[in-house]
């Protein structure tokens, strides 16, 4: 099934209303819960042609502001330590096998893919598949690789980040008979394919399996479409199309009263004109070393808004203050002024119109 949509609000009334028309109900084993899922029968491939408009605007959704961008600050760092983003969304945590990390964090997998052989225990047993702050130094940085193939080809196919680790998410490496691996986080995620058409970078995601309220319109649109930006960016085009393939795209049974109600309050082109015009960044950086620059000390500013190891967060004088270290790099200024607004709780005025909107 194919959809076309504009932006992630119209993609979320168009998909509300398809799923309820045309989705089955179906018990998916141990990972249903005792829930019932509401699922398309085939696999679904949404089109979203204004991707840098990647806000929720459905009141209904009642949509995190800043966990988007704190997820994406979490993955463009390599990290899948919860301490950052369970910050923001403490529900996290319960999707972690040891409380600490979380195994198939997708930050690792993009930045060190293949280094995943830190060794701890839980209880008395000894895991052997995670993911940690420790590593070798041998992972691959699929970034990287993404933005140098087209610095040497801008017409490549071969600009791929794969997700999915077998070596880390199959078997558990700790037991001689090599069980299957029991764990709470499995990557949905596949593939993340960068493609550019016709002058402009094009995004295509792979996912086995999809959440339509608490995955795609949640986080997952949010993460991978910022990532077709900032890699737009550092090859030097403009943001095209982004295309999301699910297998498996549904939702729980206790989500079902939510979908209904944006389905009855919003007619499928809901937001359809919004973006027609989309915000693109204008930008500084042209290298993965000026990016990643940024990112440290966005990271360095969002932990001293957050205050952490016993450091008093920063005074709203302060945060104010060292907010202007950004004001060169519009990206990351806005990506700084989320983060801004959340601990501190002051208004301020984007640089993108459309977040200052969606915050007031």
């Amino acid at each position: 099934m194919f959809f076309e949509t504009q932006n992630l609000s119209n993609a979320l009334c168009v998909l509300s209303h398809a799923l309820l028309k045309q989705g089955v109900w179906a018990t998916r084993g141990k990972n249903a819960a005792g829930n019932r899922c509401l699922e398309f029968p085939g696999a679904v491939l949404v089109k979203i042609n204004h991707p840098t408009n990647r806000y929720c605007f459905v009141e209904e959704r009642k949509w995190n502001k800043t966990l988007g961008w704190a997820e994406s600050l979490w993955l463009a760092l390599g990290d899948n330590n919860l301490s950052m983003p369970g910050s923001y969304v403490k529900n996290l945590y319960s999707f972690s096998d040891d409380g600490v990390y979380m195994r198939a964090g997708y930050g690792p997998r993009i930045r060190r893919f293949g280094d995943n052989f830190t060794r701890y225990r839980i209880g008395d047993r000894i895991m052997y598949r995670q993911y940690g702050d420790s590593h070798s130094g041998v992972g691959v940085d699929q970034l990287r690789f993404v933005i140098e193939k087209f610095k040497e080809d801008i017409g490549t196919r071969e600009a791929v980040i794969t997700i999915h680790d077998p070596v880390a998410d199959d078997f558990d490496r700790g037991n001689g008979d090599v069980p299957i691996l029991r764990t709470k986080d499995t990557p949905c995620t596949r593939s993340i394919h960068f493609m550019v058409v016709d002058g402009k970078m094009n995004c295509y995601v792979d996912m086995r399996s999809n959440d339509l309220i608490w995955g795609f319109s949640a986080v997952n649109v949010f993460n991978f479409t910022l990532m077709q930006e900032y890699i737009a960016m550092m090859v030097g085009v403009p943001v095209g199309a982004y295309y999301h393939k699910a297998d498996n795209l549904h939702i729980y049974e206790g989500s079902y009263d939510l979908v209904k109600a944006i389905a009855e309050k919003y007619p499928e082109n809901a937001y359809a004109e919004d973006g027609a015009v989309p915000y693109q960044y204008s930008h500084t950086f042209t290298t993965l070393k000026e990016f990643d620059s940024w990112l440290q000390k966005l990271s360095n500013y969002e932990k001293g808004l957050r205050g952490v190891d016993g450091d008093l967060p920063y005074s709203d004088e302060q945060a104010l203050e060292y907010l202007q270290d950004f004001a060169e790099e519009p990206l990351f200024l806005d990506w700084a002024k989320v983060f801004y607004r959340r601990w501190t709780k002051k208004p301020i005025e984007f640089t993108n119109p459309v977040l200052t909107t969606l915050f007031e």
